[in-house]
C-alpha cells in the first residue's frame, strides 16, 4: 500500500517531517524513558532527538558483557586494550574529556549475542509496516537528496559526527601502507566518497600524511566549506571538491585505498551497484575499499519500522530530517560485490553492539556492517 505524507513537500520548497513520539521504551520491561535534545552519531544512537523511538531494546541483560571473548557474535580480533581511547563521548555522546579532565569514565566496547529470538523479533517489527510512501514522495527525496544533507551540515556544522579514530585499526592501514608503499614505490592516494566534515580524513592525514594524500569529496557545499576552512587543512596533504556519487562523473586515478563509511546507506537501492562501479574503476591494482554501514535489524531500522510516513522501499526508509537510510546484510552485499570481476571481498562481518548512555540510563543495542574488499 502506497500513501503521501501528510503536508508533502512540493517542487518548490522541502518541508522536514516530524512526529510526536520523543519517549524511549524497553521491550522487556515496559519501562519509558523521555529523551531530550540529543544528537548522537552513526556509532551511537542515530538522531534521538528529532525521530523518537520505541520498542527498541530487544535483548535482555543476560546477553551483555563487558567481556567480549565470552559472546559468539564478537567481530574476530577485536581486542579491547585498543580500544582505551574510546571515551564515554565516543559511546553515549557526552563531551569528551581531555586528558587532564579524569572524571568522563572509560568505557569499553560491549556486544551482545544475537539469536534467533532477538532476530524474530526484529523481523516482527519490520514486517508489520505494510504501508509504503508514494512514488511521487521517493521521486521528491531522490531529486532533493543533496538538498537534504545540505541542510544537516548547515544545522550541525561539525558537531554531528566525532572523529573516526578507529578506521585505520580497523581498515589495518598501518600494515597495508607500509606494504603497498614498499610495492608500489611512489606516495598512495586514498579517497573518502562522501566525506562530510572530513570526520576520516583529517584523523588519517595526521598519522600517514607523508605516505598517504587524502582525497575526498561530498555533495554538500556547506560541508566541503566546512573541510577547507578547517586550520589543518592543506593541499598537499589533503584535497576535497563537491561531487556527487550518483550523478556526477568519478573520474580519479591511482587509487589504492577508497572508504565508504556510512554513505551507501544514503543512497537509493536502484543506486548501488553503479556507485560501487564508479569507485572500483578508480581503484589501482592490488588496492581495498573499507566499507561500514548500517545492518539490517539495527535499532534505528526498528524505530524507523515502527511508524507509518518512513518505509520508500524494503530495508529503505525516510529519516524526518528529508535524509534516508539503507540497511544491509551480508548477502546483500556479497552479491553486489559478486558483479565485479578482479574483486575480492577479504572480510564481512556483523557487528552487534551496546551502547550505554550511562547519565541517562539508556542502553541501545546497534547492529553495523563492515568489510575489507580488494580490487586485485
Amino acid at each position: 500500500m502506497e500513501r503521501d505524507i501528510k503536508g508533502e513537500i512540493d517542487s518548490q520548497s522541502i518541508t522536514k517531517h516530524t512526529i510526536d513520539n520523543s519517549t524511549t521504551t524497553h521491550i522487556e520491561t515496559g519501562k519509558t524513558v523521555r529523551h531530550d535534545d540529543e544528537y548522537v552519531e552513526e556509532n551511537e544512537f542515530d538522531q534521538i532527538r528529532e525521530e523518537g523511538f520505541h520498542s527498541l531494546i530487544i535483548s535482555g541483560n543476560d546477553h551483555l558483557s563487558s567481556n567480549p571473548s565470552k559472546l559468539v557474535s564478537i567481530p574476530e580480533g577485536i581486542d579491547n586494550d585498543k580500544y582505551r581511547d574510546i571515551t564515554e563521548r565516543e559511546t553515549t555522546g557526552v563531551q569528551e574529556a581531555s586528558e587532564t579532565d579524569q572524571r568522563l569514565p572509560k568505557q569499553k566496547l560491549e556486544y551482545f549475542e544475537w539469536n534467533k529470538t532477538i532476530e524474530d523479533r526484529c523481523k516482527a517489527v519490520i514486517e508489520s509496516q505494510q504501508e509504503q510512501l508514494s512514488d511521487r514522495v521517493y521521486d521528491i527525496h531522490e531529486e532533493n537528496a543533496r538538498k537534504y544533507w545540505d541542510i544537516f551540515y548547515k544545522r550541525n556544522t561539525t558537531n554531528f559526527y566525532k572523529n573516526r579514530n578507529y578506521i585505520h585499526r580497523e581498515f589495518n592501514l598501518d600494515e597495508l601502507v607500509k606494504e603497498l608503499g614498499e610495492k608500489k614505490g611512489r606516495r598512495l592516494n586514498l579517497l573518502e566518497a562522501g566525506c562530510g566534515v572530513g570526520n576520516t580524513l583529517f584523523p588519517l592525514m595526521e598519522i600517514y600524511h607523508d605516505r598517504v594524500k587524502m582525497i575526498g569529496f561530498d555533495f554538500s557545499d556547506n560541508a566541503i566549506q566546512m573541510i577547507q576552512k578547517d586550520s589543518r587543512y592543506r593541499v598537499e596533504d589533503i584535497e576535497v571538491e563537491v561531487r556527487d556519487l550518483v550523478k556526477h562523473e568519478v573520474d580519479y586515478k591511482q587509487l589504492d585505498f577508497v572508504t565508504l563509511v556510512f554513505v551507501l546507506s544514503g543512497i537509493s537501492p536502484e543506486n548501488h551497484e553503479m556507485c560501487i562501479k564508479k569507485l572500483l574503476d578508480c581503484m589501482d591494482s592490488n588496492s581495498y575499499l573499507y566499507f561500514r554501514d548500517y545492518a539490517e535489524f539495527d535499532m534505528a531500522q526498528l524505530r524507523l519500522a515502527s511508524r507509518k510516513d518512513s518505509k520508500l522501499k524494503e530495508g529503505f526508509y525516510l529519516k524526518t530530517d528529508g535524509t534516508r537510510v539503507y540497511y544491509f546484510n551480508e548477502k546483500y552485499l556479497r552479491e553486489l560485490f559478486s558483479k565485479f570481476e578482479g574483486v575480492e571481498v577479504e572480510k564481512l562481518e556483523t557487528h552487534y553492539r551496546t551502547i550505554r548512555n550511562i547519565k541517562r540510563g539508556l542502553e541501545m543495542n546497534r547492529v553495523w556492517i563492515q568489510g575489507v574488499i580488494r580490487k586485485k
